[in-house]
C-alpha cells in the first residue's frame, strides 16, 4: 500500500484557512513490470530448489557410496539398499516396471540357464558345421570318382543310338519330323 503524506501550510493570510495539498503520490510501477519481476522471482525460486534438489541427491549418493565402500558406517544406508532390494524383488513391483518397460525381467537363475543353454548351443552348432563340410568334401570327392565314368558311358551309349547328333537345348520336333542340330 502506497502511503500519501499530507502536510499543511501556512495560511497566505489571516482570512484564509489552512488548506491540506497532496504530494504527488509515489511512482508505481506498471502492471507489467511488476509481473516481470513476479516471473523472475518464481523462475530463480523454482532454479534454487532444482538445485538444492540436485544437490541432496548427489550427497545422498555419495554418501550411499561411502556406506556401500565401507569407508563410513551408516544404518540409514544399509536399510536403504535392503528395502530397495526388498522392492525390487515384490511381485507387484516387477509386475508393473514389465508393464510400463514393454520388457521381461528375467531371475539371475532364469538367466544364466539361457545363457548356458546358447553357449552349447553354439558348439553344437559349430560340431555339426565341421561334420557338414566333412560330409560335403566326401560328397565331392565320390562324385568327381563316380560320374565321369558314368558320362562317358551315357555318351557311348547316345552313340550306340544315334542320339548323340541332338542338342539337350533344342526342339527335336520340326515340322512333324525328327531333326539333328545339323538339319538345321
Amino acid at each position: 500500500s502506497v502511503v500519501h503524506s499530507r502536510r499543511r501550510t501556512k495560511p497566505a493570510d489571516n482570512n484564509s484557512c489552512a488548506t491540506d495539498e497532496e504530494s504527488p503520490p509515489l511512482s508505481r510501477p506498471r502492471p507489467t513490470e511488476k509481473s516481470d519481476s513476479d516471473k523472475r522471482h518464481i523462475i530463480l525460486l523454482f532454479q534454487d530448489v532444482a538445485i538444492g534438489i540436485l544437490f541432496g541427491m548427489f550427497g545422498m549418493c555419495v554418501l550411499l557410496l561411502l556406506d556401500y565402500c565401507a569407508v563410513i558406517n551408516l544404518e540409514t544406508a544399509r536399510t536403504f539398499r535392503k528395502t530397495a532390494r526388498m522392492m525390487l524383488n515384490n511381485a507387484e513391483v516387477i509386475e508393473s516396471l514389465e508393464e510400463e518397460t514393454g520388457r521381461k525381467f528375467l531371475p539371475v537363475n532364469d538367466f544364466n540357464a539361457m545363457k548356458d543353454e546358447i553357449e552349447y548351443s553354439k558348439l553344437i552348432v559349430t560340431q555339426q558345421q565341421k561334420l557338414l563340410m566333412a560330409r560335403s568334401h566326401k560328397e565331392r570327392a565320390l562324385k568327381e570318382k563316380t560320374i565321369p565314368p558314368i558320362k562317358r558311358e551315357r555318351d557311348a551309349l547316345m552313340k550306340l543310338a544315334g542320339l548323340h547328333e541332338f542338342c539337350d537345348d533344342c526342339p527335336w520336333l520340326k515340322v512333324g519330323k525328327m531333326a539333328t542340330c545339323r538339319q538345321r
